[in-house]
């Protein structure tokens, strides 16, 4: 039961993972389909971790060539050596798959896979076009990779912004003028003072009257 559990957990981290990359591989950069991609208890930092896994080479993920994304590659092959060669006897066909999926080993498999879907499409005469046909697809592939990496450092300094949005500056208010002050000011600025509402009529007739030989006092 426990092993059946486990396979199920694992199953549903695939999916996410795989949803998570469809969405910011997407032509369309949707930031809610990312965060929806995402375990309720996953953060992007981990899913960034995970992915970033993924692109490593086929051949450091499973060094025996054995697993499932060299065996999807396999299968990918085969419609591409029917249509250049489909005189090759079985052994051949197999063995030509083979050198195919070592040589392109060196590639993550998500790259891999997804080049050789494209190379799939473009006409060639002879086996010894498919590796380098292939690559040059992956080449653009890596590019959207690129890209996706990126999106996802930016997503996560923008959740990062959102824990903590800058806090609203509160100005103190302006000291008020004294006495003195307004008694110094000449008649211009006295207008501007009045228009902007720093002064009043009164603080002006008191500072006035201050000036003729009253005593300072806070305005």
């Amino acid at each position: 039961m426990t092993n059946a559990i486990t396979t199920l957990e694992n199953d549903k981290a695939v999916g996410r993972d795989r949803a998570l990359i469809r969405s910011i591989l997407s032509d369309k950069w949707d930031v809610e389909a990312v965060i929806a991609a995402l375990a309720p208890e996953d953060d992007v930092d981990r899913a960034t971790a995970r992915y970033l896994a993924s692109l490593a080479p086929l051949n450091e993920q499973d060094v025996q060539l054995k697993g499932e994304d060299a065996q999807m590659l396999d299968n990918l092959l085969r419609p591409i050596g029917i249509k250049i060669a489909p005189h090759l006897a079985p052994d051949q066909a197999d063995a030509w798959r083979s050198a195919m999926v070592m040589a392109l080993a060196n590639l993550s498999p998500l790259i891999a896979i997804s080049a050789v879907k494209l190379a799939l499409h473009e006409p060639m005469e002879y086996l010894s076009q498919v590796e380098s046909v292939v690559r040059k697809h992956g080449e653009a592939v890596a590019r959207k990779h690129d890209t996706a990496r990126w999106r996802l450092k930016m997503l996560a300094e923008e959740i990062e912004r959102a824990k903590s949005p800058p806090q609203p500056v509160i100005e103190s208010a302006p000291k008020p003028l004294t006495l003195a002050e307004i008694a110094a000011m000449k008649p211009d600025m006295r207008k501007v003072g009045l228009s902007s509402g720093a002064i009043t009529k009164d603080q002006i007739d008191a500072a006035d009257a201050w000036a003729q030989g009253g005593t300072e006092c806070a305005a």
